[in-house]
């Protein structure tokens, strides 16, 4: 009785901080998300109008859906079945992710996030996460930040398939 007890405190310790998890993060909305002025919800036409014929495409089969990965020097970008900007992988620093008024870019200082995103800054430090996460609003998915010596190294988008 007693390990059962045990079991189900840990359960219950975990599934709290897992569903509280959300309440942590601060949260964005597509509509407002840019990279370089494409708007995130706009359509492969306008990725291909602002950046050009991609370097190579790639087919990536996920779970329910296919996209394309439309890639460029330092940036992919997704595009679903639908033709329709669904995500991206920024490395390199001449791109610029834009939201509402803030601007940040690969090789910014950790602050920048801090500055703009306090709520995701202290769930950060205090789990010690590897990346520095954004949740977007109403969905399980997320904008990671790569953080490396206190400088962001990457940025992408990243779903939540659990």
């Amino acid at each position: 009785m007693k390990k059962q007890i045990f079991f189900l405190s840990i359960t219950l310790f975990f599934a709290t901080k897992l569903f509280s998890q959300g309440e942590e993060d601060d949260f964005l909305v597509p509509s407002g998300l840019f990279i370089n002025n494409v708007s995130m919800l706009s359509t492969k036409a306008a990725v291909i109008k602002n950046f050009g014929n991609p370097i190579k495409t790639k087919k990536t089969i996920g779970a329910d859906i296919y996209c394309f990965d439309y890639i460029y020097k330092g940036l992919i970008i997704k595009i679903d079945q639908k033709n329709k900007f669904i995500g991206f992988d920024i490395a390199d620093s001449s791109f610029i992710l834009t939201y509402k008024s803030i601007k940040i870019k690969v090789g910014d200082p950790l602050n920048v996030l801090k500055k703009n995103f306090p709520k995701s800054y202290k769930s950060y430090t205090t789990d010690k996460e590897k990346y520095f996460r954004v949740k977007f609003k109403d969905v399980d998915s997320y904008i990671l930040f790569t953080i490396k010596n206190n400088k962001i190294m990457r940025i992408e988008t990243w779903e939540d398939d659990a």
